[in-house]
């Protein structure tokens, strides 16, 4: 017997979280505890005859692939798909994990993955930095300011996360990309009036003045079209933007 599904990566982790939570998400029970300790058990382990690789498997899952230099953690299980997308349970860290990717890929003579049913490189370093930061405490590094930005709307600015919490901002953060130019100095100038056009937003609603909110919401985003029309003529977007990405020719 044999099964199928089609799903995005949000999906995936939240049926590989159910399965991490104790077989309990969003307050519905899908699997008993016992069902779920069983899955994380293995009970095959050899050679693939289908695969020609070692594989572990569980009821239902495979163990991670210590062979092919896996980075999931030893006490993770789940499965691979087609093309290098993976997910898989980690009930140690709570953690559902899904990796998926808008085109499907075979390895590449220099990876350290099985032939198929391994999630692909640029997935590995996605976990393999994410167990990084959480070893070290969760720590963000000042080489990732996407991430810093993220982690400051969700810890400072909101105190939890919910989803569609940037409410465009990530556009302004394109426009300050585009019109910066890649100086530094720019980017802090650029960085400090969007800041202070979304503090603003903030002020302006705290203070209760009698303007309709849509007219205060507006404004960091008036500040954008403001700045776009008076320095963005002699500006241009990254020669990559809206080319469609295939792995290996750029």
């Amino acid at each position: 017997p044999s099964g199928n599904g089609h799903g995005n990566a949000r999906a995936l982790a939240k049926v590989y979280g159910a399965l991490a939570g104790g077989g309990e998400i969003d307050g519905v029970r899908l699997l008993s505890q016992q069902q779920v300790e069983r899955a994380a058990v293995p009970v095959a382990t050899g050679q693939d005859e289908t695969l020609g690789v070692p594989t572990h498997r569980t009821l239902g899952f495979m163990r991670r692939f210590a062979e092919f230099n896996d980075v999931r953690p030893a006490s993770s299980y789940g499965h691979a798909g087609a093309g290098g997308s993976q997910g898989f349970a980690d009930s140690d860290r709570k953690l559902g994990f899904g990796y998926a990717m808008n085109q499907m890929d075979s390895p590449s003579p220099d990876e350290q993955r099985p032939p198929t049913g391994g999630m692909d490189l640029r997935g590995q370093r996605l976990v393999a930095e994410f167990l990084a930061r959480q070893a070290s405490g969760g720590g963000l590094g000042m080489s990732d300011p996407l991430s810093i930005g993220g982690a400051f709307m969700a810890d400072v600015g909101a105190g939890l996360f919910v989803p569609f919490m940037t409410h465009g901002a990530g556009f302004i953060a394109i426009v300050l990309a585009m019109l910066a130019r890649g100086k530094p100095l720019w980017v802090l100038l650029g960085a400090a009036l969007f800041g202070a056009s979304l503090a603003l937003t903030t002020a302006l609603q705290v203070a209760g003045l009698n303007i309709p909110t849509d007219i205060v919401q507006m404004l960091p985003f008036a500040m954008v079209i403001v700045v776009l029309v008076l320095f963005a003529r002699h500006s241009y977007l990254p020669p990559a933007l809206g080319l469609p990405y295939h792995r290996g020719e750029r």
